[in-house]
């Protein structure tokens, strides 16, 4: 990683997010209502929150289950 990276948004990894709503678009797509916080490069603890962003479709899938989430009745 070359040093001039650290700090800056990285919109290539994976995080997780919280799904408000879905919306669509005067062409028929779908977009997800999406809180999530963007990591920066080099350091795990800072990033940028989005609140209520829009996240198209193809961007989003559900969340795997956890085992707390299993074990609520």
């Amino acid at each position: 990683m070359a040093e001039h990276q650290l700090g800056r948004l990285d919109f290539t990894r994976e995080v997780i997010g919280r799904l408000h709503h879905w919306d669509r678009d005067l062409d028929g797509a779908w977009f997800g209502v999406v809180d999530y916080v963007v990591p920066r490069v080099g350091d795990i603890r800072a990033g940028k929150p989005v609140t209520c962003g829009l996240v198209p479709a193809a961007a989003l899938r559900p969340r795997a289950p956890h085992v707390e989430d299993t074990l609520r009745l």
